[in-house]
């Protein structure tokens, strides 16, 4: 038996079934978690989803998809490189099956480091045409510190599910060519992982 407060008056019950709910943490700050939203791609839309990028280094070599494939020792010829030539901006974009709130993710380098990215956003949208709806939820600059096989976590806060979510590299570390080896994306966690405020909703009966 437990008692609960009944309008003004504490009134003793049968313990039936609770039940609690929580909400998502919108701060990526607080997101312990390390698993990737993104299933473990085999190509551009398998298993699911869509992988893409503003171009890729050559045709069957070192596309989009690469850098969503669990590889994450910046192994030569792995993840994704922009067009070959001297390209050192770029982006590179996943579209999931459904809308996801992500407020965390990873980056693991190529395997020349100077091609990694250095300034950066991170976008997101629901329509995919990136033309002014998107929105803009995180901002770096001057990353400078990669190594080989080691991933930087970076987060952020959001409570938006987003369908599209891309990385506008506006600036490399100095390379003619600019590489991702892996990428991950990491959805928001529960509240009640952290015991933050949650509501209850009870079914007991009233004694009779």
């Amino acid at each position: 038996k437990l008692k609960v407060l009944d309008g003004a008056s504490m009134v003793e019950r049968t313990a039936g079934t609770v039940t609690t709910t929580g909400s998502l943490q919108p701060d990526g700050s607080l997101n312990t978690s390390t698993t990737d939203a993104v299933p473990t791609m085999t190509s551009d839309t398998s298993p699911s989803g869509v992988a893409s990028a503003n171009s890729t280094y050559a045709p069957g070599a070192l596309e989009a998809w690469m850098a969503f494939d669990g590889i994450s020792d910046s192994s030569i010829n792995d993840g994704w490189f922009d067009l070959a030539g001297g390209t050192t901006t770029g982006w590179l974009q996943y579209q999931f099956t459904s809308s996801k709130i992500i407020n965390k993710y990873s980056l693991v380098p190529s395997w020349i480091l100077n091609a990694s990215p250095k300034d950066w956003t991170i976008q997101a949208s629901n329509t995919g045409a990136f033309s002014g709806e998107q929105v803009t939820l995180d901002t770096r600059t001057n990353q400078t510190a990669w190594s080989l096989g080691v991933k930087n976590w970076y987060s952020f806060t959001n409570g938006t599910a987003y369908t599209y979510y891309r990385i506008n590299i506006t600036l490399n570390n100095g390379a003619s060519d600019l590489g991702i080896c892996d990428m991950q994306y990491i959805e928001a966690e529960n509240t009640l992982k952290y015991q933050a405020p949650i509501t209850a909703t009870t079914n007991i009966p009233t004694k009779a």
